[in-house]
């Protein structure tokens, strides 16, 4: 099977259409929405977290301003084909809201509730999967990273960054 790309150049499709693909419902993080209902188990803890399903373990982290429910049709999806579905709020965010410590003791924290797992994150959540990665390795069995990075290297960078960074987050809680 070949289409054009949006270029226009001739490529071979190798991966099946999503309306050719049957998907498994499993709703098992239906209502979630910190409800903790339906086949959802939270998990103790100070963060906010979520399983489902049954098999090799994987744990979805979310970005900056987000919560766990974002993860959670991805969640249920390989829930339903397979895996133990993991979904956590990051410190700071959902119902870890009141949590506040740095990336080390978040990685800790997380490792400590979640265990031995592919850690899939994006942005904020990516950033600290890695943090995890490089502090228990023997824990992190895999990593998939979504629009995140290690950090900047350069220390005016990153003060720069800093600031604008708690400015945007001045103005979410102004004006939400």
């Amino acid at each position: 099977d070949e289409e054009r790309d949006r270029s226009g150049v001739l490529r071979k499709r190798t991966l099946p259409r999503a309306e050719d693909v049957e998907v498994a419902q499993h709703d098992c993080l239906e209502g979630l929405v910190h409800a903790g209902e339906a086949d959802a188990v939270p998990l103790g803890g100070e963060l906010g977290a979520w399983t489902c399903g049954e098999g090799p373990r994987l744990v979805f982290l979310h970005g900056f301003t987000q919560t766990a429910s974002s993860w959670k049709p991805v969640a249920e999806l390989f829930a339903a084909d397979g895996y133990e579905s993991m979904v956590v709020d990051v410190p700071g965010h959902g119902a870890s809201g009141d949590v506040q410590v740095d990336l080390r003791r978040s990685a800790d924290m997380l490792t400590s509730l979640c265990g031995a797992a592919v850690y899939v994150g994006y942005s904020l959540g990516g950033r600290l999967c890695m943090h995890a990665a490089l502090m228990y390795p023997h824990l992190v069995r895999g990593l998939a990273i979504v629009g995140a990075s290690p950090g900047i290297a350069d220390e005016s960078e990153r003060a720069t960054r800093r600031s604008a960074d708690n400015e945007l987050a001045d103005h979410i809680l102004d004006v939400g």
